[in-house]
């Protein structure tokens, strides 16, 4: 049985983005000197794959327009629409409660330099929001958000996909826990590499912030993966509500062992999240 959702997930999608300070991303958006073209897709790599692979998700998601019947949602973030920063939700296969956000653009996984490299697909904010939503079914629930690693048998779909959906409650009191045993947290993502939690007999980075309004690639990318780009391919990467207020961002990888002995990390949040 899932845990219950607090009074800040019952607010409407553009609420959310407001009060929790999404917005921020999009006033970064509206200052930029420079727009790319409607529906550039930006430089193409080995690490992005490209417009012609094709693939389930790619394929499901590349023409969408707002309104598709066949997605619960398309939004384009950027006042001239442009689809490069654009994405939808549409539902997952795994469960009930299995949903997914997904960029218009073809990007491999968190591999892909579009993650962190700018603004383009920061999605996270907007995957949250939806969350919150009234119209979504996951409103009010323990949520959680997710990506994977670009580690080999981490994931199924070679489509940069947020999984949207409910934390595990076995998660949720393990993390409750920890909360009241006062278990060191980051407060900032300069210290998230140094603060660990264990979550399901796993080691994961953890950082508490108040609002959404990071670029939680970008964080991950200077901090966690310190600049590396060969880094970024072995990181996933979890948010989910904090009791204390705000939210967590919790992090692994299979090569995580800061203590020199067990628990490892991991490369795969798929143990924390429940789809039903």
């Amino acid at each position: 049985m899932d845990t219950t959702g607090s009074a800040d997930r019952r607010v409407t999608r553009r609420q959310f983005i407001t009060t929790s300070g999404a917005l921020g991303v999009g006033a970064a958006f509206v200052g930029s000197a420079a727009w790319r073209a409607v529906g550039d897709p930006g430089s193409t790599t080995p690490d992005c794959g490209g417009p012609n692979d094709g693939g389930e998700l790619y394929e499901s998601v590349k023409d969408a327009q707002p309104g598709d019947k066949h997605l619960a949602l398309v939004d384009f973030p950027t006042p001239n629409k442009d689809r490069a920063y654009g994405y939808a939700i549409k539902t997952g296969a795994k469960g009930a409660w299995d949903w997914l956000c997904i960029p218009l653009i073809r990007v491999s996984g968190i591999e892909c330099e579009k993650c962190w490299k700018g603004q383009m697909l920061n999605l996270w904010p907007y995957a949250a929001a939806w969350v919150n939503d009234p119209q979504s079914k996951l409103a009010g629930t323990d949520w959680a958000l997710g990506i994977n690693s670009g580690d080999p048998q981490a994931r199924t779909q070679n489509q940069m996909h947020i999984h949207v959906t409910k934390l595990q409650k076995s998660v949720r009191d393990q993390i409750t826990a920890a909360e009241k045993n006062k278990v060191p947290v980051a407060e900032s993502f300069g210290d998230w590499p140094k603060k660990t939690i264990e979550l399901n007999g796993r080691l994961f980075r953890w950082v508490h912030v108040k609002t959404m309004d990071h670029h939680i690639f970008v964080e991950a990318f200077n901090t966690v993966a310190q600049g590396k780009a060969s880094e970024m391919k072995h990181q996933c990467i979890a948010v989910t509500s904090a009791g204390s207020g705000g939210f967590y961002v919790i992090n692994s990888q299979a090569q995580l062992d800061t203590q020199g002995h067990h628990p490892f990390g991991i490369k795969t949040i798929d143990g924390l999240l429940y789809r039903g």
